[in-house]
């Protein structure tokens, strides 16, 4: 029996086609990782700052999805 109690809540990441969104970098270039580890995670799909991502890469031609994750912390 563990005394440690485990909150879990729920996070974002990215995703497009089979990469994680991971940045932007020089030039606005869109920045991916290989996996989930790499990948930038928000707290809520709500958020502004992933609002505006979502349009920045719709914008971009690319085919974003919007995953969920549990995280424990």
């Amino acid at each position: 029996m563990s005394f440690y109690k485990q909150a879990q809540k729920q996070a974002v990441a990215i995703k497009i086609g089979d990469r994680f969104f991971c940045g932007f970098g020089k030039k606005q270039r869109v920045q991916t990782a290989w996996s989930l580890a790499g990948a930038s995670l928000y707290l809520s799909v709500y958020d502004d700052k992933v609002k505006e991502i979502l349009a920045t890469l719709e914008e971009k031609k690319k085919k974003p999805e919007v995953i969920f994750v549990e995280v424990a912390a």
